[in-house]
């Protein structure tokens, strides 16, 4: 997951906003977020798959792929989002009660990433954060030091 040679990074060319705007309304739904005055399960919340997204798209190269970006998001890859809020959203219009909800996969803000992946964006995170202490200092050689624990 390097930069890709131009130091653009995926925000800079693409992000599948269709679906990030499915899964951000999703999770504004009533009953699944805590309560505001209950803080100790609030600050167990992960952020807003928004947020997610713009921070993971502006470390990832530009050549991640669709599938990738949305797998490191939880929102499927392989199910049409926006097709299903695009069903709910006219039977809503038209007052039809569907037989079974479009929306039959977890939420991406429920969504923790298995070990590996952490591990892959290790690199990446690395890359960018060398390139933010070059911007402040050019003439210096800056290393990380891989945490022992």
């Amino acid at each position: 997951m390097n930069r890709h040679k131009s130091g653009k990074v995926l925000i800079d060319e693409w992000v599948p906003t269709g679906e990030v705007g499915v899964e951000s309304v999703q999770e504004r739904i009533v009953g699944q977020n805590p309560v505001i005055n209950r803080l100790h399960v609030w600050f167990a919340r992960r952020p807003p798959v928004a947020s997610r997204a713009a921070v993971l798209a502006s470390i990832l190269h530009p050549e991640t792929t669709r599938e990738e970006f949305l797998r490191l998001l939880g929102i499927p890859h392989d199910r049409n989002v926006v097709a299903a809020a695009e069903k709910l959203a006219r039977a809503k219009a038209n007052k039809v009660r569907l037989k079974e909800n479009p929306f039959t996969w977890e939420r991406a803000f429920k969504y923790t990433p298995p070990k590996p992946q952490p591990d892959e964006l290790m690199e990446s995170v690395r890359e960018w954060g060398h390139r933010i202490l070059r911007l402040f200092n050019p003439s210096r050689k800056f290393s990380y030091r891989r945490d022992s624990g």
